[in-house]
Formats: C-alpha cells, structure tokens, sequence
C-alpha cells in the first residue's frame, strides 16, 4: 500500500454529547423562540425502510462557537444542535479529517475525556437553554 493510498481525501469526525434538559419540551414553542431553527426528519434509507419518522420532528439550530484546537485537530467554529420533544438535546461537534491514516488513532486517543469539548458542549446547551426558555 502506498503513502497516497493511506492519506484521508477528506471528510468529519462528528463528535456528539447529550443532555437531558427538561422532562419534556414544547417543540413549536421552541420553534418560534430560537431563530433559524429548522424541524427535520428521518431520511429514508435502508436502515428506515418503514418511513418511520419522529411524531414531533425534532428542532435543529446552528450555534457559534469559539475555536477549540487540541494537538492538531481544530474543531469548527460552528455547533449542531438537535432539541427533542422528549427533553433532550444532542450537541455535535466536528472535526474536520486530513492528512493520513495513521493519524486517526492519535485523535481517537484525543478524544477521550476531552474536558474542553464537554465544556464546549455544555457551553452550546446552557445558550440554548437559555433560548428555549418556558419552552423547557
């Protein structure tokens, strides 16, 4: 196998923490309170061959977000937030991937127990909490 072989062409590492925010949320509430927040869907694929699909879609919103560099990976300056009628909220964090293969087990080790991607991710939710207000 050669070098160029084993070189990443491109592509995220999405990095996810969860919180549990309320015991349930008003997802139309939450809508007309945080502005650009989109509702969306389960794609159809062959993992979802039923259609199925949440009863109350979740809301998705975009968050900015001071960069984070830890070795040589950056995260970028935006988070994902996904608010589910069922009082959690999901924040993704991404990374984007270059360089070589060899490189990924150094981020895999990175990774884990980074304090400065929870602390950015709980950052990202205490803002939308604060957003979401009495929809909470």
């Amino acid at each position: 196998m050669t070098e160029a072989s084993r070189s990443i062409a491109g592509g995220t590492c999405h990095v996810f923490h969860a919180f549990e925010v309320g015991y349930s949320i008003d997802i139309d509430e939450a809508a007309r309170r945080v502005s650009g927040a989109d509702r969306i869907a389960l794609a159809s694929s062959d993992r979802n061959v039923a259609g199925a699909d949440f009863e109350s879609r979740p809301l998705r919103v975009s968050i900015e977000l001071a960069p984070i560099t830890h070795e040589r990976f950056t995260v970028t300056p935006r988070a994902h937030v996904t608010i589910f009628h069922f009082g959690a909220m999901s924040v993704r964090l991404d990374i984007p991937l270059t360089g070589v293969t060899t490189a990924l087990p150094q981020l895999a080790r990175t990774l884990v127990g980074q304090a400065d991607l929870l602390h950015a991710a709980r950052t990202v939710a205490t803002e939308v909490i604060q957003l979401l207000g009495p929809a909470i």
